[in-house]
């Protein structure tokens, strides 16, 4: 639908802040997974700051947050994105991309947020040959 939305520049017709309080409100405990608009037009496209900053003025209230991140753009968003790890313990980013990243790019992406204690074990990761990138690297047995 968003994607949609922005082809036809469209806007929603709701505030973001009012949905996720009748979610909530409605449907109990949850983790809620927030993300941007994207459009296929350019796929490198990085994330901005404020966009990270609306973003996380709408999560705050919210401890459980996922928050979906193209991994196509997310080494060169990384400077800006790392707020959302190091707003809330409890917050964590899914990276996802249906095209398989470059070995350098699975390297970075591991390196940066597996290997140092302040990231590691806060991300979930949908990226094409990402788990064939682990077991190559013997990184999962």
């Amino acid at each position: 639908l968003n994607d949609e939305l922005a082809q036809k520049k469209m806007q929603p017709k709701f505030d973001a802040n009012e949905f996720l309080n009748v979610v909530t409100s409605q449907l109990g405990p949850l983790v809620l997974s927030i993300g941007w608009t994207t459009a296929s037009t350019n796929v490198n496209a990085v994330y901005k700051n404020e966009m990270v900053d609306e973003m996380i003025s709408c999560a705050e209230p919210y401890t459980e947050v996922t928050f979906p991140v193209r991994g196509s753009c997310f080494r060169e968003s990384w400077q800006i994105l790392q707020k959302l790890y190091q707003k809330d313990r409890n917050w964590t980013v899914t990276l996802w991309w249906s095209d398989v990243l470059s070995t350098e790019e699975f390297d970075w992406i591991y390196n940066t947020l597996e290997r140092d204690g302040e990231f590691a074990n806060r991300t979930y990761y949908d990226l094409a040959g990402f788990r064939s990138y682990l077991s190559d690297c013997h990184i999962m047995e």
